[in-house]
């Protein structure tokens, strides 16, 4: 009775068809498009120097100092930071502006 059920179930959900039957389609890149000048255009990447050199503009933003920032990620590198052989990882900076932020 139990197979039965399941089989009807099986039958009847759209979703399971689908997961099971559809032919799977493969990715074509690692990292989509919009990211892969996150260097060149990024917010960290463009924002980040100009705010070092502004201290107060770098607490408004951060609601840190730029010392407490640098002894946080002093502190937490070893736990935040990456390492990746095909692709570029996020750096400890960035990692750590996101999250303040």
């Amino acid at each position: 009775m139990e197979v039965i059920n399941q089989l009807y179930f099986l039958e009847t959900s759209p979703v399971l068809k689908y997961l099971l039957f559809s032919e799977k389609v493969e990715r074509q890149w690692w990292v989509n498009r919009i990211f892969e000048e996150r260097e060149k255009y990024g917010e960290f990447h463009t924002l980040f120097p100009q705010l070092l050199k502004q201290p107060i503009k770098f607490f408004e933003y951060m609601r840190v100092s730029p010392e407490t920032f640098f002894y946080i990620l002093e502190k937490i590198r070893p736990y935040i930071e990456k390492y990746c052989s095909f692709r570029k990882c996020i750096i400890p900076e960035e990692r750590l502006v996101v999250t303040l932020r």
